[in-house]
């Protein structure tokens, strides 16, 4: 709503409309000059606004700064609207140009008022009022660029580009139906995660003495060969290096790893389980891997220098 209402509908709008009626009826320039009693007497209280503007731009608070920025885009809107200069031309061209040469002043200050807020677009204001390079170039230090807008800032005779451009393009409902099925659809992702883990307490095996622990013999082992299994897509047959023995292990992670990725690695292996037989082949051991959350498994990697066969506690 903020985009469609104010962003185009508000400033985008008498943006546009300001440069097309000039660019169409007065040859794209300013008809007129605007003395400073003429700009006092808009009814805008500009050093009260200013004064805003400062304090909201030296506090950083651009939400704050945007607001008043914005209520001056208004009352140019209502002014444009309220003028009628389309009508006015008709019977007082003179007028008229009065009109459009205070309300193109206005799109002056408002690209300056606007550019520490969204600088990309009051550049482009920048461009269709005619002036070269960006209001980037007119940082000075300790002068901010908004405090130009004080004054008039186009004389009579300013030539505009020529053209204009819509600066904000409304928001549809046919174009936040994709995000918002996007945010809706991770929204229930979290609450069914945040269900499970409320739900599912954690839990754990029968208790065992460390005596039963003492009988499991965990070594460390390097994986020296490995490929897949013969139509087996979910296995991968490693040769492994532990001490001066060698062992053949089958291992169910064909779908998380590569074998090219796995030879060289060093891996944790329970070296007193009993032989098993899967597929037809012999399996002397088991390597110790994590499973996630989503189903992926890791390996666990043991780190350092001379540990190959060496017991893990």
């Amino acid at each position: 709503n903020r985009t469609n209402g104010e962003l185009a509908d508000t400033l985008g709008n008498f943006i546009k409309r300001s440069i097309d009626f000039t660019n169409a009826r007065f040859g794209g320039e300013v008809p007129c000059d605007i003395d400073l009693e003429a700009w006092d007497s808009l009814g805008i209280d500009w050093l009260a606004s200013f004064g805003k503007l400062e304090a909201a731009f030296d506090g950083f608070h651009f939400r704050e700064a945007a607001t008043q920025a914005m209520e001056i885009a208004r009352f140019a809107n209502r002014f444009l609207t309220e003028s009628e200069p389309w009508k006015v031309i008709k019977v007082d061209p003179e007028a008229a140009g009065r009109t459009m040469a205070v309300s193109l002043n206005l799109c002056h200050t408002l690209a300056l008022l606007f550019w520490p807020i969204i600088p990309e677009t009051s550049n482009r204001i920048w461009t269709m009022l005619g002036f070269e390079g960006t209001i980037d170039e007119l940082v000075e230090p300790g002068n901010p660029v908004w405090r130009k807008a004080l004054e008039p800032g186009l004389k009579k005779g300013h030539k505009l580009l020529g053209s204009s451009e819509i600066l904000f393009s409304k928001i549809e409902d046919k174009d936040l139906d994709p995000e918002l099925k996007k945010i809706k659809a991770l929204l229930a992702e979290a609450e069914r995660r945040e269900a499970a883990e409320k739900s599912e307490p954690m839990s754990f095996k029968p208790e065992i003495t460390f005596d039963d622990f003492q009988k499991i013999d965990l070594r460390v082992a390097r994986v020296i060969a490995c490929e897949p299994v013969k139509k087996a897509n979910k296995l991968l047959r490693l040769k492994l290096q532990v001490g001066t023995e060698q062992r053949q292990v089958l291992s169910g992670i064909a779908q998380h790893y590569k074998p090219e990725e796995l030879v060289g690695k060093n891996v944790v292996l329970v070296a007193n389980l009993a032989d098993r037989t899967i597929r037809g082949e012999l399996s002397q051991g088991m390597i110790l891997a994590v499973e996630a959350d989503d189903g992926s498994l890791f390996l666990l990697e043991p780190q350092g220098e001379g540990i190959n066969g060496n017991s893990v506690s």
